[in-house]
């Protein structure tokens, strides 16, 4: 049977754009005359993260053989990519000096220092934040340090992933702090040791996670994404490629006794189909593509059970999934847990109507939180006694409050919010939040977002600017009080308005 043979024409599309990606990053000889789509490739570039690396190290073949458009386009891009990753990588410094000078042992994962170690600089290899190691006990001060610098805490909390983000020069950057290079419930069971090496990126010491152990978490960090970029297939192709006989062999064994030798197999292989892709194999480019296909919650379990080292492994990546390790802390909030994840998943793949909104309602229009001056706007509404509507963004407060949502705020009227009350704050970091009300003391109110695992750092009374009285979803209006706090809450009020909706006609 011959290759393809079988294939839709968008699996052959897809595979032949992972052959030429391939050859273009890999800079094997690419044959400008077999690319016939340059805005597709351009594109495909882009989602697989690849435009920076291409243009570096095949710019000569797009400048002879692309469009005139396309060229301008992936060159204003690549230079994109170049300005955006030099001032991550002044902030990693920034960060790391401040965190260092505080007696913190932060360590620095992927990002500049893999680029660098791999690509031999950092501008090629765009990263979409900057992940830092810190050992547990060390987070709570980080969390501080990183306030004085002016980012803020949006998701997570100690000593799981924490996210944190900073708006500078009107970009938003992101931060991720763990203390486990294997942040995943299905992986919890496994523990790759921490080997600190210290690599020198633009002339400043970076300590960055390396030795034996590199090539198996990359592996894994591959393996357990859905969807994952052809830039990451790349990235392990590039270490691996780098490696001798000696130092694979190493890397086999560490990889052993992690308990993760088969995602590092896993990896190898994907990597041999990447350099046989770029020379032209069809066959390994349908390979590719298929490790790339979005998998969803299912098959990625499937996948990581059957590269688990075995069958005690098997069970405690079931384990991860059922009960994830952080609420873990009695057999009740277990289940909780594990009824919340089951009501959320029937709600989506079901895709039943909430109908717990007013129809009809007319949709107001909103203000964007990110509009300049928006602390001035709002207090000078709210003073005059006027309610306003704002377009929040985030998802700490679902499914009470879907990101992008119009909420409306109105005055407090001298009075202090309520437990239970969804307010907007500002917190001591100058970051807005719409979080509801969990504590009230004598001289602070203590704000959580529901979705959230951890609360608000106390505020003053007075950084409390509004009370949400209602949220506009999809052209309907509600109370926010009437909005279910939790998947169990929103898949019972959907069952209750779907069951109401089919008796009460047969009532009449």
């Amino acid at each position: 049977m011959s290759v393809g043979q079988g294939k839709s024409s968008a699996e052959l599309a897809e595979a032949l754009q992972v052959t030429l990606l391939a050859r273009l990053v890999l800079d094997s000889g690419a044959d400008e005359h077999s690319v016939t789509d340059w805005d597709g490739l351009l594109a495909g570039a882009e989602r697989d993260r690849l435009v920076g690396l291409i243009w570096g190290r095949a710019g000569d073949v797009i400048r002879r053989s692309a469009p005139p458009d396309v060229v301008s386009r992936w060159r204003k891009r690549a230079l994109g990519i170049e300005l955006r990753t030099e001032g991550q990588f002044s902030l990693l410094v920034e960060v790391l000096t401040a965190l260092r000078g505080h007696g913190l042992s932060p360590v620095a994962v992927k990002g500049a220092p893999l680029s660098a170690l791999l690509y031999g600089d950092i501008v090629w290899r765009p990263s979409g934040d900057i992940d830092l190691l810190l050992p547990s006990g060390e987070r709570e001060e980080a969390a501080r340090v990183l306030a004085t610098l002016g980012w803020s805490s949006t998701s997570g909390e100690a000593p799981s992933e924490e996210t944190f983000e900073l708006l500078r020069n009107g970009h938003l950057n992101v931060l991720e702090l763990h203390s486990s290079l294997l942040d995943d419930p299905l992986l919890a069971h496994l523990t790759i040791p921490v080997e600190v090496t210290t690599t020198v990126v633009r002339g400043h010491p970076i300590p960055a996670f390396g030795g034996d152990l590199l090539a198996p978490y990359l592996a894994v960090h591959l393996a357990k994404h859905d969807s994952p970029p052809l830039l990451w297939f790349v990235d392990f192709h590039q270490l691996w490629s780098k490696l001798g006989e000696r130092e694979r062999a190493a890397a086999r064994s560490a990889a052993r006794t992690c308990g993760v030798e088969r995602h590092l197999q896993w990896a190898v292989r994907a990597s041999e189909h990447l350099e046989r892709a770029a020379q032209g194999s069809m066959e390994s480019g349908f390979a590719l593509a298929k490790a790339q296909e979005r998998l969803g919650d299912l098959k990625r379990l499937l996948r990581l059970l059957k590269l688990a080292a075995g069958l005690r492994d098997c069970a405690r990546t079931m384990r991860g999934r059922l009960f994830p390790p952080g609420p873990r802390a009695h057999w009740r909030d277990a289940i909780r847990v594990f009824a919340s994840r089951g009501a959320g998943w029937l709600y989506r793949h079901w895709q039943w109507l909430d109908r717990s909104v007013q129809a009809g309602a007319e949709a107001q229009p909103a203000l964007s939180v990110d509009e300049h001056d928006f602390a001035t706007l709002l207090g000078d509404a709210l003073g005059r006694g006027f309610a306003i509507w704002i377009r929040v963004r985030g998802e700490s407060m679902r499914p009470a409050i879907p990101s992008m949502a119009a909420v409306r705020i109105v005055p407090l009227a001298g009075r202090l919010p309520r437990k239970g009350e969804v307010v907007l704050a500002r917190l001591p970091t100058g970051r807005f939040v719409l979080h509801r009300v969990v504590r009230l003391s004598d001289n602070s109110i203590q704000l959580k977002g529901d979705a959230l695992a951890r609360r608000d750092v106390n505020v003053a009374s007075e950084a409390v600017l509004g009370l949400c009285d209602q949220v506009e979803i999809e052209g309907s209006i509600c109370h926010v009080a009437d909005r279910p706090r939790d998947a169990l809450q929103l898949l019972a009020s959907t069952l209750w308005s779907r069951t109401r909706a089919v008796v009460m006609p047969r009532a009449r």
